[in-house]
């Protein structure tokens, strides 16, 4: 009783488990264990985007749009460290954007990366609430 199970996928960083020859992922079992069933269009994710982190109280459901809202931002240069903002060439200025629900939202032109970073915040906020994430 109480021994862990599962293992985590390479590919994905999710722990997986199998039950009679079936891959689940673990945290998706956990919430159904405790919350009956995931609704349709609905996705299992961890609050603290720790995908380890499986407590029943680090898990809750979250809309597509919601839970691409609490992504990190993609590792490589992209031309700015942060989140939803570029470098706009032509203007030279950083840009801030966001999307939600498939909408693109242009937010601004700023001087300096850190002013479009706290403008993208903002507006994350706005659109995501408890869901936004801006790392």
């Amino acid at each position: 009783m109480g021994d862990l199970v599962g293992y985590v996928h390479i590919g994905t960083g999710y722990k997986h488990t199998r039950i009679f020859y079936k891959e689940y992922m673990v945290h998706i079992l956990i919430w159904i264990m405790h919350n009956d069933i995931v609704p349709k269009g609905y996705f299992v994710e961890h609050k603290d985007r720790i995908r380890l982190n499986n407590k029943i109280d680090n898990l809750r459901l979250a809309t597509r749009s919601q839970n691409c809202a609490n992504v990190t931002k993609r590792k490589g240069n992209f031309g700015s460290q942060y989140k939803g903002v570029s470098y706009d060439t032509k203007k030279e200025k950083w840009l801030a954007h966001i999307q939600k629900d498939k909408k693109q939202y242009f937010i601004g032109l700023f001087n300096s990366e850190e002013d479009a970073r706290e403008a993208y915040m903002i507006k994350s906020i706005e659109l995501f609430g408890e869901f936004a994430h801006y790392d």
